[in-house]
């Protein structure tokens, strides 16, 4: 019996699959940078609350936080969250750059407080050091004159 094999023939390829639904949106990048609009004077004498009521709300601002407040690069304000709540945010100044009265400010996160370091104990105190020797003894002084005889 002899076999035969015929040649391989591929079918057709099918139709594509229908695109699925898209995800939802992301979070939104920053979620600290706000503008007032407010007039304020930069404080230059710390610490100074100032309280802007007119800042974005649904930030991400919580107590003890820093914030950078400018107006531009010369004239700005460093500081300390104190309360942030709906659209009210009070800061606690520490630093300033510059002064005046503007009604335009760009608030942002600052620097974030860095992890205190561990403290070592003291090293123990050093021995006391020899006792000099002592000073030669002085000359003794001249006699005195002796007194009349009676």
């Amino acid at each position: 019996m002899i076999i035969v094999r015929k040649p391989r023939v591929d079918g057709t390829s099918g139709t594509s699959g229908t695109s699925g639904t898209s995800g939802s949106s992301g979070f939104s990048g920053d979620k600290y940078s706000t503008i007032s609009y407010q007039s304020e004077l930069i404080p230059t004498s710390h610490p100074t609350i100032i309280t802007f009521n007119d800042i974005e709300s649904g930030l991400a601002w919580i107590p003890g936080q820093y914030a950078v407040i400018a107006y531009d690069d010369d004239n700005k304000f460093t500081g300390e969250i104190i309360t942030y709540s709906g659209t009210s945010l009070s800061v606690e100044s520490l630093s300033n750059t510059g002064s005046g009265t503007y009604a335009e400010w760009y608030i942002n996160i600052g620097a974030i407080a860095g992890f205190s370091g561990t403290s070592c104990s003291s090293g123990s105190s050093g021995t006391s050091g020899s006792s000099g020797t002592s000073g030669e003894d002085g000359t003794s002084g001249s006699s005195g004159i002796s007194g009349i005889d009676g």
